[in-house]
C-alpha cells in the first residue's frame, strides 16, 4: 500500500479496502470460498485491518470477511485525554512517544484526525457486526493499553474476541525471532482455522 509522508491518510487504507474488495470477489482463483478471506497486520498494519473491518461493514463487499488479526494495533490515534499508562510506562522501549508523534504526523498528513475512527478506530461509535478478532498485546509495549481497550470495546459490542498478552515482550517482537513470536503465530493459526472451516461451509 502507499507509504506516509508522499501519501498520507487515508490513501493507505483505501489501497488496504480495494485489495481486500478484490481478494473477497476473486476468493477462488486461490481455490478459497469467499468467506475464508481475513486480514491481519502487525502495529500500523494493525490499525489498517481494523480499518478495513470497519469500511467493510459500512459498505459490505461480496462476502463477509471471516475474522481479523490485530497484532499490537495502534487503535487510538493522538489519544488526547487518554488513559493509556503503557505510553509512560514503557516509553523508548523499541518506539518512543516522539516517533509515534512523526510517525502520525506524516500518515495524518499533518491533518487533525483524532476522533476519526478510519484513522483510530478506538473512536468508532459502533463496533458492532465486526468478525472475531485476534488480538496480540505485547506486555512491555507503548501500544499495549490501547489495543487492550479496543479488544474490550470489541468485546462489549458482541464481537467473539480473544485476547493473548505476551508478558515482557516489547513493541515489534514478532519481528524479532524472540521465542514467544513462535507462540503467538500458533496460537492465531489453532484460533483461525476453525473460523476459516465454518467460513467455507457457510460460503459453500
Amino acid at each position: 500500500y502507499r507509504l506516509a509522508p508522499e501519501h498520507p491518510y487515508p490513501a493507505g487504507l483505501d489501497d488496504c479496502e480495494a485489495v481486500t474488495r478484490w481478494a473477497l470477489a476473486h476468493a477462488d482463483r486461490f481455490g478459497v470460498a469467499p468467506g475464508q478471506v481475513a486480514v491481519a497486520g502487525e502495529s500500523a498494519g494493525g490499525n489498517l485491518s481494523a480499518a478495513v473491518t470497519l469500511r467493510l461493514r459500512a459498505a459490505p463487499g461480496p462476502a463477509p470477511l471471516a475474522a481479523q488479526g490485530l497484532l499490537y494495533p495502534g487503535t487510538a490515534g493522538r489519544a488526547p485525554g487518554a488513559d493509556l499508562p503503557s505510553r509512560r510506562f514503557f516509553d523508548g522501549i523499541v518506539l518512543s512517544d516522539k516517533a509515534r508523534d512523526v510517525y502520525w504526523t506524516a500518515y495524518s498528513g499533518g491533518r487533525d484526525l483524532d476522533g476519526d475512527p478510519e484513522a483510530a478506530p478506538l473512536w468508532a461509535d459502533d463496533l458492532s457486526g465486526l468478525p472475531p478478532a485476534f488480538v496480540v498485546l505485547g506486555g512491555c509495549d507503548v501500544l499495549r493499553d490501547e489495543g487492550h481497550a479496543y479488544a474490550r470495546r470489541l468485546a462489549a459490542a458482541g464481537v467473539a474476541v480473544e485476547e493473548m498478552r505476551c508478558p515482557g515482550q516489547p513493541h515489534g517482537f514478532l519481528n524479532q525471532g524472540f521465542p514467544a513470536s513462535e507462540a503467538v503465530y500458533e496460537a492465531l493459526g489453532a484460533w483461525l482455522r476453525p473460523i476459516l472451516a465454518r467460513s467455507a461451509v457457510g460460503g459453500a
